[in-house]
């Protein structure tokens, strides 16, 4: 397929600014809804609308792991609202977005890792278990 679709390599920053909608998209690359549904049959074997989810969904489980809110979350992806979202969530990962949110104890984890950076102790966060300590004085 030849076309100026075919030059655009930064689709999902183009999904992005689009908000997410494929009529936008669509605008945004210069083509009709038709001819980009064609181009992602070919290329993504998806529809453009289900392409769209499915990044947008990504991205959402991304920010949560990095400890957004469903609030930031649904504002900084372009949902109608937090409760939109977490229907959106739960329909494509079959649980709500707070079962993916960090833990407290990852998110202490987390921060013993850093203190573990700073020489302290180390923990192993896959376990939560500390590694190593810095050598005790061994005269006491």
């Amino acid at each position: 397929m030849s076309s100026k679709l075919c030059l655009i390599s930064d689709w999902p920053r183009l999904g992005h600014a689009s908000r997410y909608n494929c009529e936008a998209l669509a605008v945004l690359c210069g083509v009709s809804m038709r001819q980009l549904e064609r181009f992602y049959h070919i290329e993504f074997k998806t529809t453009p609308k289900r392409w769209m989810q499915n990044l947008r969904m990504q991205r959402a489980l991304a920010l949560l792991k990095l400890g957004y809110s469903t609030n930031a979350v649904s504002d900084e992806l372009f949902f109608k609202s937090a409760s939109h979202f977490c229907r959106n969530f739960k329909a494509h990962f079959g649980c709500p977005p707070q079962f993916r949110a960090p833990s407290p104890t990852c998110r202490l984890s987390s921060a013993m890792s850093q203190l573990g950076q700073s020489g302290s102790l180390k923990v192993d966060i896959e376990t939560l278990r500390v590694v190593s300590e810095e050598p005790k004085n061994k005269n006491l």
